[in-house]
């Protein structure tokens, strides 16, 4: 998470100067770049994403592969920021799964993590 805080001062005629006006705002993260998701192999039951390491800081990232037709979705979190692909095993052949990455900036509480919108794409399992 990036916090800046911008500062400006009043007229500097007569070199008097008002209290400085503050703002702090929160940067979300960048989402990931060039992402596509493949069904690697018919012998498996699965989708890999693949994708691009967006400009900026991050801490790491945070996956989902959510099935069409409900269920419970397949997660995984906390992905090291150097990652660039990740691939949902133990999926259902013949389904349209959602895959979706965020990018994850900042760390400990809640207040202080902060999200991308996530880059999506659907893909049926094959087998």
């Amino acid at each position: 998470m990036s916090v800046y805080t911008v500062s400006g001062t009043g007229n500097d005629y007569d070199k008097l100067e008002s209290e400085p006006a503050s703002e702090d705002k929160r940067v979300y993260p960048n989402t990931v770049g060039a992402f596509g998701v493949t069904s690697p192999d018919r012998s498996t039951n699965s989708i890999k994403g693949q994708w691009t390491r967006p400009y900026g800081l991050i801490s790491s990232y945070r996956i989902e592969c959510i099935s069409s037709t409900g269920g419970i979705p397949h997660l995984a979190e906390d992905l090291d920021s150097n990652v660039t692909e990740y691939t949902c095993t133990g999926l259902s052949a013949g389904h349209v799964y959602t895959m979706s990455v965020y990018t994850v900036s900042g760390t400990g509480n809640n207040y202080d993590i902060l999200e991308s919108e996530p880059a999506s794409e659907d893909k049926r399992v094959c087998k």
